[in-house]
């Protein structure tokens, strides 16, 4: 299966994160395949493993990083991760 060029995150967030903390890539992209409509995903920390195929802590360290970099904002419940994404300005990146 050939993915659709908005299967992919806008091309300076990719970048940054490619630049920036090329670990957490992965799990960007993970990331933002299951986001909602208002680039939401949330997470039952059982499920990390199995959903993400990686540790939980590796998960936990990946997203932290994104959050570093401004590309994502969590909140965390003892059985829940909340996770946006950063919104697509379409004038953010006009020069």
């Amino acid at each position: 299966m050939r993915a659709q060029i908005w299967d992919y995150p806008p091309y300076p967030y990719l970048a940054q994160v490619l630049n920036h903390c090329c670990k957490a890539a992965g799990t960007y992209l993970d990331l933002w395949k299951v986001r909602d409509k208002e680039n939401k995903i949330l997470v039952e920390k059982d499920d990390i493993r199995m959903r993400f195929l990686t540790s939980t802590h590796h998960f936990n360290h990946n997203v932290l990083l994104l959050a570093r970099e401004g590309l994502a904002s969590i909140q965390e419940t003892p059985t829940h991760l909340s996770i946006e994404l950063t919104d697509w300005d379409d004038g953010e990146f006009d020069d």
